[in-house]
């Protein structure tokens, strides 16, 4: 009686350890097969690299994904707002500093800070990218 307890505790332990290991398996093809992941420059899905436009398909695949990519095109767009800032009050202080050799420092300062905003919002912006990218590969494994 005692042997065939034992007997029965291993067979439902084997059983369980097996429907593990399937699950384990379906989990990790499916990870290899469907997230996203970057290599080098380019994001690859399986072994397929993504266009932007593909990458965009796959984050309307989650609705946090979208709302993270949302925020990343909003950031991206203010940091090159500051940029194209930068940009034209170096240009444009430095014309008129040529009369004015006292607006000169103003001007560089002027291009300090816009470029400083730039490279700021340009780092909220990938740090958001790469959340989205996290998101859908969650959800995508989660499904």
């Amino acid at each position: 009686m005692k042997n065939l307890f034992l007997f029965f505790i291993l067979l439902c332990m084997s059983y369980t350890t097996n429907a593990q290991s399937i699950s384990m398996d379906s989990l990790k093809a499916r990870y290899n097969n469907e997230t996203i992941h970057l290599l080098n420059k380019h994001y690859v899905k399986g072994d397929k690299i993504i266009t932007h436009a593909e990458l965009v398909h796959e984050f309307s695949l989650s609705p946090d994904a979208t709302a993270s990519y949302q925020s990343y095109k909003s950031n991206r767009t203010t940091a090159m707002i500051f940029a194209d800032l930068g940009l034209v009050t170096l240009l444009g202080g430095s014309i008129i500093s040529l009369n004015n050799k006292d607006l000169a420092p103003l001007v560089f300062a002027g291009f300090i800070t816009f470029s400083d905003l730039s490279i700021i919002f340009s780092t909220i912006a990938h740090k958001h990218f790469d959340h989205a990218v996290w998101i859908r590969n969650r959800d995508i494994l989660i499904r």
